[in-house]
């Protein structure tokens, strides 16, 4: 090939990969932005980056969401500019388009590395397989991390390294440590391929023992010295057995050597290493020297007892991505039959992205997060109802939503003094007519709250619950069942503080009238049937009037959907209603297990 077709085709690759680059931005933006607008999240790592950002922004250090300075966790320098930007274009938005962005141009100093090593064909290959990673596509699509920015800098520093322009390691090691204050191990180790290298030996020392003394620095004694619990508690979710800390498992190497042999040795973490380099067609392997630039992250994920460490999807994985690409373009560049390793390598790239990948026409992509749907319509309407300048507790899905302020806290307990709180109440529904309700771990909470005379039910949508600070917890929502006038049937007395007058039943709703003659345990539930003994479990009121907040005399209606058999039944067995408390026994022992209640 001539000097001008070969750069012609050089030019055609280049080309490609950019459009590989521009379409990889435009449809995971697209996805990380349809995620967030249907209110799809289900951890927090958004909401506490985007409320840093947004504080750091607004010269604020104290993060609310898990009650920590920023010195005292990762120390993102990155997310100050971030949060700068987005004081014009919106927090979330522009954390969301910086980690697109971010994913997406790091496929430009991994293709120049490879077309260096494996020519204009090893590039475009290698900026693809990058790309279609199944890591890539659920991490820049689920949350936010700004470890995950490190990816571009990162890159550009191994660019850096392969042709040898210290000042440009330097500068982009810097960049790398300025998203997450832990990367600093990466770059020790980068700094140790170089070592060996005299003219480099020098900056390459320099280099290892700053990013060990920032290491030391921002991840043990600025966290003590400022009395912070945020890495500890994240340390203990992960090592807590080892003592709360990866290095635990030297002494107990000695120690109980068996408990660390089961601890590696579990499935997850015994096949991890060979899924991990599946993708990348073990390649790396044939170029063990940059393995040690992925190994601390890939060690710290095995030494995890988090449920996720180990999964692909998990970003977790992805500051080992970048060091394992190259390694394995250097893999395919050292075997001697290169067209074929190359095929290999692409082949695996691909057909990994279809089983494992985050992106559409993977198996793995959950296209169900990605519509609308009743959950995030309820989700919007809840959002709706909390202005910008109230402090709220809310569940992790609502907390991106609601990070531009300055009190945020994950929904309790504990209880943080917000004005507002938001309860997610979808355990009922998934236990419904169940008396197993009454005793999942979620329900005595939700009952305690509803039971405050201090905070008072304002709106309800879907399995959501607003709540505010000072309201009446006989108004709002709950104030649908009570009756303004007393029954004219005499009672029929359940408990001691309950009594039932009778029950309509209009298509498939069967509607209790009952009266109070004081306040109920907050726990109390009634039975309903056609039996003596009926076996469904309902809230009263459908959980929306405690018990507890019951007055004597009040005339109440109690509305219970039935099935069509159970309806069928009811009409032609009659209808049974009991009380019950959270035990399962009845309120007294002296009251009825249930009394024969005519319908109308």
């Amino acid at each position: 090939m001539t000097g001008e077709a070969q750069a012609e085709s050089t030019r055609r690759v280049d080309a490609a990969i950019l459009l590989c680059m521009v379409a990889f931005a435009g449809l995971s933006l697209w996805l990380a932005w349809a995620r967030y607008s249907q209110v799809a999240h289900r951890t927090f790592d958004l909401a506490l980056y985007a409320r840093i950002a947004w504080g750091l922004g607004h010269g604020e250090l104290y993060n609310p969401i898990t009650d920590s300075n920023f010195f005292g966790g990762h120390v993102p320098w990155v997310l100050w500019p971030l949060g700068l930007l987005g004081r014009f274009f919106g927090t979330v938005e522009v954390l969301l388009t910086a980690q697109s962005l971010a994913f997406a141009l790091t496929a430009w100093p991994l293709s120049r590395i490879a077309a260096r090593k494996l020519g204009p064909v090893g590039a475009l290959v290698t900026a693809v397989a990058w790309l279609v990673h199944p890591n890539l596509g659920h991490v820049v699509a689920y949350e936010f991390h700004p470890g995950s920015l490190a990816a571009l800098p990162m890159a550009l520093a191994l660019d850096a390294f392969d042709r040898e322009q210290p000042r440009a390691l330097c500068i982009h090691a810097a960049l790398t440590v300025a998203c997450r204050a832990s990367l600093t191990l990466q770059v020790a180790a980068l700094a140790l391929l170089w070592l060996p290298r005299p003219k480099l030996r020098k900056l390459a020392t320099g280099l290892l023992l700053g990013s060990l003394a920032y290491f030391t620095l921002t991840t043990w004694l600025l966290p003590r010295w400022l009395g912070e619990q945020g890495l500890s508690a994240s340390a203990q979710a992960h090592y807590g057995h080892l003592g709360g800390s990866p290095l635990g498992a030297l002494p107990l190497l000695f120690r109980d050597p068996s408990a660390l042999l089961s601890h590696f040795t579990a499935p997850e973490r015994l096949y991890y290493l060979p899924w991990v380099l599946t993708p990348l067609a073990l390649m790396p392997l044939w170029a063990p020297r940059l393995l040690l630039m992925a190994a601390p992250p890939l060690l710290l994920n095995l030494l995890s007892a988090f449920p996720t460490a180990q999964q692909m999807y998990s970003h977790y994985l992805t500051p080992a991505l970048v060091p394992l690409l190259v390694a394995a373009v250097e893999g395919v560049g050292t075997l001697s039959r290169r067209g074929p390793s190359l095929l290999l390598f692409s082949a695996c790239s691909l057909g990994s992205a279809l089983l494992w990948g985050g992106l559409p026409g993977a198996r793995a992509f959950p296209g169900a997060d990605f519509k609308a749907g009743p959950h995030s319509q309820a989700r919007h309407q809840v959002l709706a109802r909390i202005a910008p300048d109230r402090s709220v507790q809310a569940p992790d899905a609502l907390l991106p939503h609601l990070a531009e302020r300055r009190w945020l806290f994950r929904g309790p307990p504990p209880e943080r003094g917000a004005e507002l709180v938001v309860l997610d109440a979808h355990h009922r529904r998934r236990f419904a007519r169940r008396e197993d309700l009454l005793r999942t771990v979620e329900e005595p909470l939700m009952r305690q709250w509803l039971g405050r005379p201090d905070f008072g039910l304002i709106f309800t949508a879907g399995d959501l619950l607003l709540l505010e600070k000072g309201a009446d917890p006989r108004a709002g929502p709950a104030r649908h069942y009570l009756r303004a006038h007393a029954w004219r049937e005499p009672p029929q007395a359940l408990c001691a503080c309950l009594a039932v007058h009778g029950a309509t039943l209009r298509e498939s709703v069967l509607e209790l009238e009952l009266s109070a003659r004081g306040p109920c345990p907050d726990d109390l539930a009634l039975r309903i049937g056609d039996e003596a003994r009926p076996r469904r479990v309902d809230l009263a009121f459908e959980g929306l009037l405690s018990p507890r907040a019951l007055q004597e005399g009040d005339a109440l209606r109690s509305p219970h959907a039935l099935s069509d058999a159970e309806r069928a039944r009811i009409m032609g067995r009659g209808l049974h209603v009991g009380a019950l408390r959270s035990s399962g026994a009845r309120p007294e022992p002296g009251d009825p297990t249930s009394v024969r209640v005519p319908l109308r």
